[in-house]
């Protein structure tokens, strides 16, 4: 959900006050939500957190405007909107906010980093008296498709997007789509969010670079005060400046970095290696690649 809880190890109290508050219900018929959710008050809340028509995007006046109607005419109540039978935009969505990244710790510096998706899924649920798994997939081929053994309904999920004729994303709603964030776990405040990632062409899309990319895989924290990270579209491992997320360093890898990188040392050098395997769902670069980097460690 996008939501940072700090508890007391030993104790088990929030060390940030936490509050409930209400949140959508459902409509379904025999389903009944929880009246409430906790939310952080004082940590930022990260990723998207709702989606209006006002949000669309598309990057021609024709896209733009399937994108605006596709938005208009789905259940849309923000954070913690239920499935419905209609269909329901929920954000952040099951792939972040923070979902598929996890987040690295500097204890000198006391940041939190973490990479953040922002795109919204859209679920429905399809009554199962009236529809099988294989009719609902006939309906919608490029959604994910939950059986849900044992309830009355069956569900779909697909993502706030489009495919291009070259089978690419194309993002319904206004970037960035993709950032790497630091937050001040001393005072609790955002200290830096950046743009990660390419997913559009640059020599087309000259703002591509502040826009970000869909990512899957997590960053890692050095004491020498960078974050390595690879996880985009576009196929490059990064490093950042920890202290105030400006990019110092890129390079491709031969496949997709859909994974956390990790660092070690061996003969007095320091190193960072990561998988690069590609990712089958994003389209990324398949490949069965393990890359090892040398750091320049300046005293």
């Amino acid at each position: 959900m996008g939501h940072i809880f700090v508890f007391d190890r030993e104790t088990g109290e929030p060390v940030f006050p936490i509050e409930e508050r209400h949140v959508p219900q459902s409509e379904v018929p025999g389903e009944q939500a929880a009246s409430t959710q906790p939310f952080p008050v004082a940590l930022p809340a990260l990723g998207l957190r709702e989606v209006t028509v006002e949000d669309a995007w598309g990057p021609n006046p024709e896209l733009l405007q399937a994108a605006k109607a596709r938005i208009r005419g789905l259940t849309n109540e923000g954070i913690f909107t239920p499935p419905s039978l209609k269909g329901s935009i929920i954000t952040p969505s099951n792939v972040g906010g923070m979902n598929w990244s996890g987040a690295s710790f500097d204890p000198e510096r006391k940041l939190l980093i973490t990479n953040i998706n922002r795109i919204g899924a859209v679920i429905q649920l399809y009554k199962r008296s009236e529809n099988s798994p294989a009719s609902v997939n006939m309906k919608k081929p490029r959604a994910e498709i939950g059986r849900q053994v044992g309830t009355p309904y069956i569900m779909s999920r697909d993502y706030l997007f489009a495919i291009s004729p070259e089978n690419r994303f194309v993002m319904q709603t206004r970037p960035p789509w993709g950032t790497l964030a630091a937050v001040d776990m001393k005072s609790g405040h955002l200290k830096w969010e950046v743009p990660l990632g390419i997913m559009m062409d640059p020599a087309t899309y000259p703002d591509a670079p502040k826009w970000g990319s869909i990512n899957l895989g997590g960053a890692i924290t050095t004491a020498g005060g960078l974050v390595f990270i690879a996880a985009t579209l576009d196929g490059y491992l990064r490093a950042f400046s920890t202290e105030t997320g400006e990019i110092l360093w890129s390079a491709p890898l031969p496949a997709g970095g859909q994974a956390t990188p990790m660092t070690y040392q061996a003969a007095g050098e320091q190193f960072v290696v990561i998988a690069a395997g590609g990712h089958g769902k994003l389209g990324t670069k398949l490949g069965d690649y393990l890359v090892a980097f040398a750091v320049d460690i300046k005293e």
